[in-house]
């Protein structure tokens, strides 16, 4: 009897990747995370635009929010030092 060979390795994901460790052998909890449940194709994407790489400000989202208080906060300097030294 002849094994059919084995199947060719996963090209490399672009961007950041997530290293696993594969067991050898029956394929059939591949799909299973390591506490037994069902992963979902959801659960195991990453959606690589919105990682910001700053080390406090992980998505776009906290990183607008952050300018727009920066923002927020000078405007209200400026009035205040205006209105005390006019």
């Amino acid at each position: 009897m002849k094994l059919p060979p084995p199947d060719p390795p996963a090209p490399a994901p672009e961007g950041r990747a997530r290293h696993s460790v594969r067991a050898g052998g029956d394929e059939s909890n591949a799909s299973l995370d390591n506490r037994g449940a069902q992963r979902t194709a959801a659960s195991c994407q990453t959606n690589s635009d919105e990682i910001t790489s700053l080390p406090g400000l992980r998505s776009w989202r906290g990183v607008y929010l952050f300018v727009f208080g920066c923002f927020i906060l000078w405007v209200l300097l400026l009035l205040a030092l205006t209105m005390s030294y006019s």
